[in-house]
């Protein structure tokens, strides 16, 4: 009885770590799009220095779809734009009552959710749900136009 015990304790352990790896975006060298882990404050900084907008990814460790969302963002493509055009930054929103609050405060009621700000962190266009790769880059594209309307 114990051994069987200890052998299904190893599996959850492991099947916990690959899905935490998955999500964090660490579990390969190709990852792509450079996501910060940065309170919202130093967000708002870089993008002014940078003279660029925010992208924002809320998800949460929970969330099967946040996780699968790592595969897409990982894609060449998807990286590519996001980087050279935004600030990218990653946040989960059940991890601290401030991640809540703040996510709520922008009006996000699901997950995985993607917020796009101007430089000055002006929210301008929102998306959620799954996104395959075409769809994201739809949704990128039509963020940036919302986001160059809004200067």
């Amino acid at each position: 009885m114990k051994r069987s015990s200890i052998i299904a304790l190893t599996v959850i352990i492991a099947a916990i770590g690959m899905f935490t790896m998955s999500f964090n975006g660490n579990s390969g060298r190709n990852t792509s799009t450079k996501f910060m882990e940065w309170k919202w404050s130093d967000v708002e900084h870089q993008a002014e220095v940078r003279n660029k907008p925010i992208f924002m990814f809320v998800g949460a460790s929970y969330c099967n779809i946040s996780a699968r969302m790592n595969f897409i963002f990982r894609q060449k493509e998807v990286g590519a734009i996001l980087n050279q055009n935004f600030v990218c930054n990653k946040m989960l929103s059940d991890e601290g009552i401030m991640n809540n609050l703040r996510a709520s405060n922008w009006g996000v009621t699901t997950v995985p959710t993607y917020l796009f700000f101007t430089a000055k962190g002006k929210l301008v266009y929102k998306s959620e749900g799954y996104k395959d790769k075409e769809n994201m880059l739809a949704e990128i594209q039509t963020a940036m136009q919302k986001i160059n309307e809004a200067k």
